[in-house]
């Protein structure tokens, strides 16, 4: 009989103090949480912020039979949520609301295109680009950008040196 209540003692024991011992000290518990969380270096390169202003740096416009396709390339990351059509213009005029804007991984490149016919037909070939309020990923605005004279299949670039647009 001393063997069943040792046994019944000995379970009775393990089930009560059991949650006691297996739980860490409170100040073990809190010690990660007070420490300081540091952000990848990894991240900060894919994404790393750029000293100065926000400004496209690079535009590629292309032409097909039907349309012209635009590729503009950003100092830094942009604000996908900033693109709006009515904030585009080509040769004056805002791109139509239901222009699709694509971004490449990174959102250092923005592409749109525009039906040919959307240009009257007695206007000159070279295209005149403006851009206004549009915003970085880190907030920054663009400060309104205007190019002019542009021309299709060609690749233009903004020179820090001069201070111009120069085609490629």
């Amino acid at each position: 009989m001393h063997g069943k209540q040792g046994l019944f003692l000995f379970l009775i024991l393990t089930f009560v103090f059991q949650p006691l011992f297996s739980q860490t000290a409170d100040k073990a518990q809190n010690v990660s949480r007070m420490m300081e969380r540091r952000p990848s270096p990894r991240k900060n390169m894919k994404m790393g912020r750029h000293e100065g202003n926000f400004s496209v740096i690079g535009i590629k416009i292309e032409e097909s039979e039907e349309l012209i396709v635009f590729s503009l390339y950003f100092n830094e990351p942009i604000d996908t949520n900033s693109i709006l059509g009515k904030n585009i213009l080509v040769n004056d005029r805002p791109l139509p609301q239901e222009t699709e804007f694509l971004f490449n991984k990174v959102r250092r490149m923005l592409q749109f295109s525009m039906e040919k016919s959307a240009l009257n037909a007695g206007e000159k070939t070279a295209l005149d680009l403006k851009i206004i309020y549009a915003k970085s990923f880190f907030g920054k605005i663009l400060k309104a950008s205007e190019i002019k004279n542009l021309e299709t299949n060609s690749f233009f670039k903004y020179s820090r040196g001069t201070g111009t647009w120069q085609k490629s």
